[in-house]
């Protein structure tokens, strides 16, 4: 797959400096506290309502902070992801990958996680596009006999799809992905993903006859 480099826009840039900004980190901490003080308050009172004369609701409210903390730490990339923004932000640059799709398989949309697009380059590359991001792509007739990924190099935050070529048939859609594949294949974490030789030997062994056709 091709691959080039060019300037960050204007909105790039500040969606890069919004993800690692003061205020960013701290709503979402305030969220955190509320969300928790919510729960404390709402454990109590069921408490209250026992004859246990001990404050056994401070072990719920603790493991639900606990839980909430890890998750957001999923959802947001935590501190390390935050690094890698900045070093986006330093470098100034985004990164663009060039598809040429030879196979496209669609996978059905489980509740609101958004569409899922599993592509084999002219190239025999594997990728996976997968996310709410792709709404608007999937709306504009994606996917296309030619686009380009839109990305930040170190964080892989995803800018977005250009379109580069004519509408292309889905060859085959296949049920939702079970969680625990999604997440090894990285479809939970990142909007696009090459996958390697190990998650593409996952794809077969799971989805072969659709996926492979063999």
């Amino acid at each position: 797959m091709q691959q080039k480099t060019r300037k960050l826009s204007k909105r790039e840039l500040g969606e890069l400096k919004g993800i690692v900004a003061w205020s960013t980190q701290f709503d979402r901490a305030f969220l955190f506290v509320l969300a928790i003080s919510f729960a404390g308050v709402l454990f109590r009172s069921l408490f209250a309502l026992t004859t246990i004369d001990m404050p056994i609701w401070l072990l719920p409210t603790a493991a639900l902070a606990y839980i909430l903390y890890r998750r957001a730490g999923r959802w947001t990339g935590g501190p390390a992801f935050r690094q890698l923004v900045r070093q986006d932000i330093d470098q100034g640059e985004a990164r663009l990958t060039v598809i040429r799709p030879v196979d496209v398989t669609e996978v059905e949309e489980l509740e609101d996680e958004g569409p899922t697009f599993i592509v084999r380059t002219d190239e025999d590359d594997w990728v996976l596009l997968a996310g709410q991001e792709l709404v608007r792509h999937k709306s504009r007739g994606f996917p296309w006999s030619q686009f380009s990924v839109n990305e930040a190099p170190h964080s892989g935050t995803f800018f977005g799809l250009a379109r580069m070529g004519d509408p292309v048939p889905v060859e085959r859609t296949i049920p939702p992905l079970p969680y625990e594949l999604a997440r090894e294949l990285g479809a939970a974490d990142r909007t696009f993903t090459v996958l390697d030789d190990a998650g593409v030997a996952l794809l077969d062994n799971v989805f072969a006859s659709e996926v492979t056709g063999e």
